[in-house]
């Protein structure tokens, strides 16, 4: 079946214009297509925020946001009084699970809470595009058959368990001429609890559900116009990438470009589907096409950029292996939720980059865990991480030793440099008042 998968992060959901905008694409883009949805704009900020503060006024908030967007788009009464008592169950399950105010949330009752903005997102599009002609049916997470498997807040998607309920559920309704609009962001575990697929979910979920129904394409729409050679606010003439590969896409978002997670790309490995970002905002935009693999030579090389991090470094000088060292400290810091971006390993020395914001807590978790011995554990701040990504550098040695130059020359120093385990991805490790200045030097010089 011939079959397009679009997909609308909350941004693009954001006002009755932002339905609006999407009702048009869906009512143009022609054949059939499933539809992914993510929360309404700021929906999932205030069920976070209640979590935290336990205000009952967010709530309120969260009620108002959504029947105001009801009231504006919804043309029939009725289905404005369907709405909102979908609405009131799901806020009154929300009141009904959180306890005492000073009790710790469970990881079940936090997911389950913070997705209430993707199932009512669903249903108001839904009602929307009913009530303008097109036949829509709209799906949570449960009723299409979205199976997750791990942890609470980080989990992924089973996909063999996902396979048969989602074409059967999805299948029919395309045969019949109707547009499924399915919850983004999490899935079911066997025990029928929530979990949710962790920052930039619904990308992941509309993935997993290109690949399951065997989609030609996956177009995520956004508010920017695709992954970009730099920041356009560090380097104004920056570029948008038109054609990248999975791979270099990937190694773009772990450097720090903010378009999409790495995880997106998972499900999609080994298919011919391809996806493409385009612009709510500026639909003439070509936008960044991503491939597989690409047919013929590598393509323009992306500056990416993370600040504010830390160097946390383990002393392996001792009588054990730097591998098995290295193998304790993941596991400390997998257990205490701390981020690992970057390491590089010597017979004597371990160098792990962290989140700033977590220095303090991998150091404690690496010395409860006497990896290194107590007090042999060091740490950095203040570092930013800069990646080159690109099939065109295996291409072309001499381009690292150029970009080394042109930041000596720049009196940038890089403190650390690899490779990785990628062909088309180099970092390095720079002082955080230099990475401006560094991502423009290396911009200029690569792209």
């Amino acid at each position: 079946m011939d079959l397009q998968v679009l997909k609308f992060g909350g941004s693009c959901l954001s006002g009755a214009d932002g339905f609006r905008k999407v009702q048009k694409v869906i009512r143009t883009v022609p054949g059939n297509k499933v539809v992914v949805l993510s929360a309404v704009k700021d929906a999932t900020d205030l069920l976070m925020s209640y979590l935290e503060d336990r205000s009952r006024p967010k709530l309120a908030l969260f009620r108002e946001l959504h029947m105001n967007l009801a009231w504006e788009l919804i043309l029939d009464g009725l289905d404005i009084e369907r709405f909102s008592d979908v609405l009131d169950a799901e806020l009154n399950s929300v009141k009904e699970l959180i306890g005492a105010e000073d009790e710790a949330v469970p990881g079940w009752v936090h997911d389950h809470i913070i997705t209430c903005g993707e199932r009512l997102s669903v249903k108001m599009m839904g009602l929307y595009l009913e009530g303008r002609g097109s036949a829509a049916v709209p799906l949570t997470s449960e009723e299409a058959g979205i199976a997750a498997m791990g942890e609470h807040g980080n989990a992924e998607a089973d996909l063999e368990a996902t396979r048969g309920p989602l074409r059967d559920k999805v299948f029919p309704l395309l045969l019949d001429g109707k547009v499924p609009v399915i919850t983004g962001f999490y899935g079911m575990l066997p025990d029928g609890r929530a979990a949710t697929f962790g920052r930039n979910g619904s990308d992941y979920s509309a993935s997993v559900v290109a690949s399951i129904l065997q989609a030609g394409e996956l177009v995520l729409y956004k508010d920017v116009k695709g992954f970009m050679s730099a920041d356009p606010g560090i380097v104004p003439d920056a570029r948008i990438l038109g054609s990248v590969t999975f791979e270099e896409a990937s190694e773009l978002s772990r450097f720090g470009a903010k378009v999409m997670h790495p995880a997106t790309f998972g499900p999609l490995m080994g298919t011919a589907i391809t996806i493409r970002i385009a612009d709510l905002n500026d639909l003439a935009s070509p936008g960044t096409r991503m491939v597989g693999v690409r047919d013929g030579p590598g393509g323009e090389i992306g500056v990416a950029s993370r600040k504010d991090l830390a160097c946390i470094r383990l002393d392996a000088s001792g009588k054990r292996a730097a591998p098995d060292i290295l193998c304790e400290a993941y596991r400390a810091l997998s257990v205490k939720g701390v981020e690992v971006l970057s390491v590089v390993m010597s017979q004597t020395s371990i160098g792990i980059m962290v989140p700033s914001k977590d220095r303090l807590k991998a150091i404690d978790s690496l010395e409860e865990a006497t990896i290194g011995g107590r007090g042999r554990v060091r740490s950095e701040d203040g570092l930013a991480l800069i990646g080159l990504v690109g099939e065109r550098l295996e291409g072309d040695p001499a381009l690292i030793g150029k970009c080394y130059l042109a930041l000596s020359e720049a009196g940038i120093k890089a403190r650390i440099s690899g490779s990785g385990g990628t062909r088309t991805a180099y970092y390095l490790i720079v002082d955080g008042k230099d990475v401006q200045a560094a991502v423009r030097t290396l911009h200029g010089k690569c792209t």
